[in-house]
């Protein structure tokens, strides 16, 4: 394999917001960069195996910080507003809310299997696999 080159935010950003039509996956210098950019690993979803917690979270051991969460429920935008309570005139009251949007939803078998999933597709497991397959290559004729 080739020296890993640094890969830019811009970059990044840019492979990731594409159509669908045009995603293509990451070669494996660029899924190296992003994985020894990204929290370290390994990560774990936050304990439903272990007495029913379905936040969807999953954590950095190392960092022991949250680095992503799965969704479970209802998905969509959510975004401020204002609301008149107790009337409509000039003594009315004016409250903030979250305004939603719903355009789907994930259940929770499906949203904490996505959460074990991104747990174990950590940067530590990324690198395992692309140096096993770098072996690999060194070893064919």
């Amino acid at each position: 394999m080739s020296e890993v080159k640094p890969v830019t935010a811009e970059q990044l950003i840019g492979h990731l917001y594409r159509e669908p039509a045009d995603i293509k996956p990451p070669t494996l210098d660029e899924l190296k960069a992003l994985a020894l950019a990204a929290i370290p690993g390994p990560w774990r979803e936050c304990g439903h195996d272990l007495g029913g917690c379905t936040c969807g979270m999953v954590w950095s051991v190392p960092a022991d910080a949250p680095v992503g969460q799965a969704t479970i429920g209802e998905w969509g935008d959510t975004w401020p507003a204002l609301r008149f309570v107790d009337g409509e005139s000039m003594g009315a009251r004016v409250e903030p809310y979250l305004e939603k949007m719903v355009y789907g939803s994930i259940g929770e078998k499906l949203g904490m299997s996505t959460a074990a999933f991104i747990a174990a597709a950590n940067p530590a497991t990324v690198l395992a696999l692309i140096a096993e397959i770098e072996e690999l290559r060194k070893a064919k004729p």
